[in-house]
């Protein structure tokens, strides 16, 4: 990866690094990458709109938005090749993180954390996983609207997800979600776990946590 300034520690330097991408050539064979060495409050939402890796030095670094910012980050269909990990989202009353058909993204490692909703996921997802991560605290830990092609959590350790104190629904689904499979995902303190009644195509599967990721 080619990395885009010196670590992010505050805002502006974040968004320095964003504005620098923006000017970049369009890669997704050679992504950018931006690390987070310290926590960052957001003013406004973060739109991306190329390739991009975002990370964070350790996972207790958090993204927030603090009442500031109603919705954290949303990748655009521009930005499908992207892997964001290692960080923790917090205070969004909205939304943390949005995927708007964007394909081959990784999420792992993340914490979504006091707020809305987790991650919402819509339209074309192929390739795209969501893996290693915790929603805690929240109404809706996922939302996915017509998300196809999403793989959430997985057979094999260090990839199921976990949801922890979700309010309303722990995965909530709606429309045609044609080959979207959720893997052995682990609820604590969640009444409603999955809501799916408004979803087509859509999978559940449970099953045992296999050796080591390959």
């Amino acid at each position: 990866a080619i990395g885009l300034g010196d670590h992010a520690s505050n805002l502006s330097e974040f968004l320095a690094a964003l504005a620098q991408l923006s000017a970049l050539p369009f890669s997704t064979s050679v992504p950018y990458e931006i690390v987070i060495d310290s926590d960052i409050v957001l003013d406004s939402t973060i739109t991306v709109n190329r390739p991009i890796t975002i990370r964070g030095t350790s996972p207790d670094l958090t993204i927030s938005g603090q009442n500031k910012s109603t919705t954290g980050i949303t990748l655009t269909s521009a930005a499908s090749g992207s892997v964001i990990r290692n960080l923790t989202l917090k205070d969004f009353a909205g939304t943390a993180l949005s995927l708007d058909n964007v394909q081959n993204t990784k999420l792992s490692g993340i914490r979504f954390q006091d707020g809305g909703t987790g991650v919402r996921v819509t339209g074309d997802s192929t390739g795209s996983t969501i893996q290693n991560s915790v929603f805690t605290n929240l109404s809706y830990g996922a939302f996915l609207d017509e998300a196809t092609h999403l793989t959430f959590g997985g057979s094999r350790i260090g990839q199921p997800n976990t949801i922890d104190q979700v309010t309303v629904a722990g995965i909530f689904a709606e429309e045609n979600c044609d080959h979207t499979v959720l893997t052995n995902t682990d609820f604590s303190l969640t009444p409603t776990k999955y809501n799916l009644a408004g979803a087509r195509g859509i999978q559940v599967k449970t099953g045992l946590v296999l050796g080591s990721i390959e």
